[in-house]
């Protein structure tokens, strides 16, 4: 039997498996420095209720690109990972289709609803229909073009994107000056501005102009409708628990407070947005190893399956675990290196967050698992199930505790959420032993919270415990090899290199 490192099917994808994760890791390591600097900015620029309904607007956009592919983001990462140059074409053109003309029909609606409705979506009515319609467009685009590099392994390609894309269109407000008063209007302008720049900047990428070029493809609307609809309650649950909490604390309190939960959930979806790159990779070649050889059932291919599982558990409690102990003893200083004094409130919710992100990240491994078992039935159930479950305790616990009502709601939620599915997908049976290092993990996680404890009660200024704290945070984790720098080899750019037709040649 050959080994991981051997030649062979495991090996190759093993390689590019490592490439993924170099990549990623790159990415996630610049993200983590540059969202400080975007904080920063847009809390300085904005007014607290501006930040919010930015907030607000840009998570409505990303929702809709997401529920109005009709699950066709999910099915890419699971179809074109294992298909010919023009069998990736062949699946984008139907996902870009139906996609393109959802969100152009919601687009209609927002321009054509009356006012009363559209204020609830715009926070108010302080950004303007034309402004809200752009917005969504944009990012529908943005959304089809990421999903299509990350299917065909273009992980590189991809992350610049989103790079561009959510971490750095704060750069659009800098050449105006930091002393502008902005408003959410002019933010939301400018980000469309920038989003259209990026567009431009990635258009050969994706070969958008080639995809009605491509001969053949009947009944793949068909496969990817099947595949996605049953998908429609996970993407629905989703963006419940992220949503929930905003839109019942503007209409029941006001968009301050909204503002202030905002940031909050912000802050905690750092530790989300860092994790979702290196599952996608994990996911991704997941789905590209259970395709090949001897298909789900060969014990090669299991076991190379159970190691990418059990590192993506790994990796994901690597991410959660720094970052709740983090947002439980050193809450000050956290929102005083991301945000404005006006939000300074903010720190008394953070604790608060401690499990969302951790949380979040289970979620999503799990439905993908879920999913690549064909169990999207249970999948949509159990979410749409912790959603509703937010929702329902978020109406009477606002009304009573305010914005830490709304996130013990989400959180309630998302654990009831994140027991169902390790419980639908056996989670155990895809642990591997040597892989998942546990003792090292809770000898590392006991270390972290001692340290965390200490630096949070003395007296050292608010940056030199979070420089301490984090590098605390890199020795424990490398250390007690939780996280091991052979994760990590240097990347193989050439599986990700454009060939001639603008796809992967993996």
């Amino acid at each position: 039997m050959k080994g991981w490192g051997d030649t062979g099917p495991r090996s190759r994808w093993g390689g590019l498996l490592r490439g993924s994760l170099a990549i990623s890791a790159g990415f996630v390591l610049f993200r983590f420095l540059l969202t400080p600097v975007r904080m920063q900015v847009l809390t300085r620029v904005l007014t607290p209720e501006a930040y919010g309904v930015v907030t607000l607007l840009s998570m409505t956009a990303s929702a809709l690109a997401m529920i109005l592919s009709a699950g066709g983001f999910e099915w890419l990462l699971r179809c074109l990972p294992a298909a010919d140059p023009q069998g990736q074409l062949r699946a984008f053109r139907s996902v870009f289709t139906v996609s393109s003309a959802l969100i152009i029909l919601s687009c209609g609606v927002v321009l054509a609803v009356p006012e009363s409705w559209f204020s609830v979506v715009s926070g108010g009515g302080t950004v303007s229909r034309p402004a809200v319609a752009v917005m969504f467009l944009l990012f529908m685009h943005i959304h089809q073009r990421l999903y299509y590099l990350l299917g065909c392994r273009r992980h590189f390609q991809a992350r610049i994107t989103q790079l561009l894309w959510s971490d750095a269109w704060f750069l659009a407000v800098i050449p105006w000056g930091l002393a502008a008063v902005w408003t959410a209007e002019h933010a939301v302008w400018a980000w469309c501005l920038w989003l259209a720049v990026v567009v431009l900047v990635t258009g050969r990428w994706v070969p958008v102009w080639r995809l009605w070029s491509v001969s053949g493809g009947a009944g793949m609307l068909g496969r990817m409708l099947g595949v996605g609809l049953p998908m429609m309650p996970v993407l629905l649950a989703e963006w419940m628990f992220r949503l929930v909490g905003q839109y019942v604390l503007l209409v029941r309190i006001d968009a301050g407070t909204m503002a202030l939960y905002a940031l909050a959930f912000n802050i905690a979806g750092i530790g989300y947005v860092v994790g979702v790159p290196l599952i996608d990779a994990l996911t991704t070649e997941f789905n590209a190893v259970r395709g090949t050889g001897g298909g789900a059932d060969d014990p090669l291919i299991r076991e190379a399956a159970r190691r990418i599982i059990s590192r993506a558990v790994r990796f994901v409690l690597a991410v959660s675990v720094p970052a709740g102990l983090a947002f439980i003893f050193l809450a000050d200083p956290v929102v005083r290196l991301l945000a404005g004094p006006a939000f300074a409130p903010t720190a008394g919710l953070l604790p608060w967050t401690a499990v969302i992100p951790g949380f979040l990240l289970m979620n999503l491994l799990l439905a993908r698992l879920l999913l690549a078992d064909g169990r999207s039935g249970s999948v949509g159930v159990i979410s749409l199930a912790g959603g509703l479950v937010a929702l329902g305790l978020c109406l009477p616990w606002v009304d009573r505790f305010g914005a830490r009502g709304a996130l013990a709601a989400v959180t309630v939620g998302l654990a009831l959420t994140s027991g169902g599915m390790g419980w639908q997908a056996k989670l155990s049976r895809w642990l591997h032993p040597g892989e998942l290092r546990v003792a090292r993990m809770i000898a590392g996680t006991f270390l972290m919270a001692v340290v965390f404890a200490v630096l949070g009660w003395c007296a050292a200024l608010p940056m030199v415990r979070l420089a301490l704290a984090c590098g605390v945070t890199v020795v424990v984790l490398i250390g007690s090899g939780w996280v091991r720098l052979a994760d990590f080899p240097k990347a193989d750019h050439a599986a990700f290199r454009p060939g001639p037709e603008g796809v992967a040649d993996a």
